[in-house]
This record gives C-alpha cells, structure tokens and sequence, in this order.
C-alpha cells in the first residue's frame, strides 16, 4: 500500500480513534437533531481528515478503486444481502411466524416512488460510509498491527458497539439485545471478510446495502424504518426478532451464518476489486 509519509500515530491508535470518534457522534444524535441529521457527512470527514493527514494515506487505498469489473462485487453484494432478507422473510411468512400488511395503496404510486428514491440515496449514503469507515479505516488499521483474523474479529465488534444507541432506543429485552449484539458481530465479520477477500468495499457496500433497504423499506422491521407493509409478528420474538427483525432474532444468526459460509467458499474471481493491480495490505 502506497502513502505520502510515514504515520503521524501508530494506525492501530487512529483505528480506536476513530471508532470513539463516531461512536461519540451517535450518542451526541440521540440528544441533538442537528448532529443525527449530520451524523454520516461529519463521520466521513473526520475519516477522510484522519486518513490523509494523520494516516498520510492516498485516498484510493480506502478501498474504492474502480477496476474493469468493480460493478460485479457491488451486484453480488445487493443480490446475498437483499436476497438473504427477502429469503427469511418469505420463510416467515410461509410458516406464519410473520404477517404483512401493505401501507400504501396502488393509487399512491407516484408516492411510493419518490419515497423509494429518497430511501435509495439514504441508504447508499449508509453503507457507503460505515463501510468506508469500519472496513476501509478501522480494519486496515488495525491489520497494520494485527492479523487480518484478529483485525476482522476486531472491526466487527466495534461495529456492533457502533449500533447500541440504535439498540438503547428500541427498548429490546435482555435477549434480544444480546442476540442483536451477536448478530451484528456475525454481520461486521461478514462483512470484514468480504473486504479481505476482494480488496475494495464494493461487495460489503452491496450487501449492507441490500439487506438495510428491503429490511427497512420495503418490509419495514424495526422501530425507526419506514418500509411499504407494517409487519405483524405471530412467532416468539427470539426466533423471528420480534418486530426489530431478522436481526434480533435466531434466524438471523442462521442467516448470517448461512452469508459466512457462502462468502467463505465463493471464489474470489468471481468478484470484483480482485486483480493483479489490486493495492495489497501494508
């Protein structure tokens, strides 16, 4: 990996420093609109910032590099992550553990339409930063100092840290809190992995991508999403998530552990980012 000078911290320092940084800026959105409503744009500054001049990092080691066939990792992503979703919920629903009821009627299409885009950008915007952030800077930071292993174990812990205030403000149980924070461990190491294995964020962008759109806004689980049907749960809330979702729930874990394995045995030529000008770890 290329840079244009040598570190002004050790980049495991900088890694932890930025996990407090945008942890710091979640809690801060709970109490204040303004920030939770800036929250992604000051995270992704404050990366860049660290990156180039603390790190003294070129921007295109961040992952983002555009070989001839970086759209395929991207496809591959959205079709494991919204494919994997819309797999558990179609299953629910077969076994009646879940019901849904649409929203909006076939008269509001234009409506629906324009609160799919703004979905669509919201989301991109999402997943573009926190998986700019938590594989792009904390994890090849940390591998800087660690094993890719341990850096991959490392990044998706502190990114399911990354996601207590949203878990603090749903008022989930005991159980399924712990299931949550298990789960999004399963997922950040799924998701660090996919990095590892391409060498670019376009795959794990992908899958956060489609798994937090159909999750959030077309089915519409979790307390603060705003999807097309209202979700009806019939089973035990630590199978299904309860109406949180796949993510609080066992089948969850099932799924991502299902993603793991996929990932795992996959090739890596298949996706894109893998070639032979692809930046390598330093």
């Amino acid at each position: 990996m290329t840079s244009f000078g040598e570190p002004m911290l050790p980049r495991w320092l900088t890694a932890v420093l930025m996990f407090m940084i945008s942890l710091i800026l979640l809690v801060a959105s709970i109490f204040n609109e303004l920030i939770g409503t800036l929250y992604y744009f000051l995270t992704l500054l404050l990366c860049l910032l660290l990156w180039l001049f603390v790190d003294r990092q070129l921007p295109e080691n961040l992952g983002l590099r555009l070989s001839k066939r970086w759209w395929l990792g991207l496809l591959t992503g959205l079709v494991l992550g919204s494919g994997m979703i819309a797999i558990i919920v179609a299953l629910e629903i077969a076994l009646g553990w879940v019901g849904l009821a649409a929203i909006y009627s076939v008269e509001q299409g234009m409506l629906v339409g324009g609160m799919l885009a703004v979905y669509v950008v919201w989301q991109c915007l999402v997943a573009f930063v926190e998986e700019l952030v938590g594989r792009g800077y904390i994890q090849q930071n940390l591998n800087t100092s660690l094993s890719i292993f341990l850096a991959v174990i490392c990044s998706a812990i502190m990114f399911a840290f990354q996601h207590l205030p949203s878990i603090v403000t749903q008022s989930l149980s005991v159980q399924l809190s712990a299931i949550m924070v298990l789960n999004l461990c399963l997922g950040g190491v799924l998701l660090g992995w996919s990095f590892v294995k391409t060498k670019t964020l376009w795959l794990p962008i992908g899958i956060h991508f489609g798994w937090n759109f159909i999750q959030y806004h077309i089915v519409g689980f979790g307390a603060i999403s705003q999807g097309l049907y209202n979700v009806q749960n019939f089973g035990w809330d630590i199978i299904t998530g309860g109406t949180t979702g796949p993510e609080a729930g066992l089948v969850g874990t099932i799924a991502f552990l299902l993603l793991l394995l996929i990932m795992w045995r996959l090739p890596s030529r298949w996706l894109t980012g893998v070639t032979e000008d692809s930046p390598k770890e330093s």
